[in-house]
């Protein structure tokens, strides 16, 4: 089989080191700042980088943002750790999964995701699929494998109820608790 030409994306090459500071600008935005008061040229000025950087990685500011929280916020909170016991592990993640509204920077940014998803529709598709389904489907991996494990029953209710965590956890956010 031939080699195939080596083609490259027109444009400067994308820099990791440039594609770090504007997640981590971003994040620290995210901290201090309410959704709408965040823009592009913000993120781009206070991490030392020309707009256009931005928009080679993300089509918009939603989608910087909510990869600064996947990417940086998330990844600070620590990792929940499989002991072989279902009930454990799952009263482990959902520990976690309440411990983390429960920091003020995690907790701001999802209150400011939630406020924003109100007049966003796209934005709101994307919050949904990073924040909702993530969450659910961690949790449902953890039911499943308890049900696997024969720790938990198998029901229609057990598999809905991994959906049930994260409309809390919102709500705690919201009221701030």
């Amino acid at each position: 089989m031939p080699d195939q030409p080596v083609t490259r994306s027109p444009g400067r090459p994308r820099s990791a080191a440039t594609r770090s500071a504007i997640l981590d600008t971003a994040t620290a935005l995210l901290e201090k700042e309410s959704f709408s008061r965040i823009s592009i040229e913000r993120i781009a000025a206070e991490a030392k980088v020309g707009k256009q950087s931005i928009y080679r990685w993300w089509d918009s500011k939603a989608d910087v943002l909510l990869e600064a929280y996947v990417e940086r916020a998330l990844k600070r909170l620590p990792a929940v750790r499989k002991s072989g016991d279902a009930f454990r592990d799952l009263e482990q993640l959902l520990k976690s999964f309440f411990s983390s509204v429960r920091n003020p920077a995690v907790g701001k940014t999802i209150r400011t995701f939630i406020a924003e998803a109100q007049h966003d529709a796209e934005f709101r598709a994307k919050f949904h699929d990073v924040f909702v389904v993530t969450r659910r489907d961690m949790l449902r991996r953890a039911i499943v494998a308890g049900i696997e494990g024969g720790d938990f029953w198998r029901s229609r209710s057990s598999l809905i109820s991994s959906t049930a965590p994260s409309g809390i956890a919102c709500c705690r956010a919201i009221s701030n608790r």
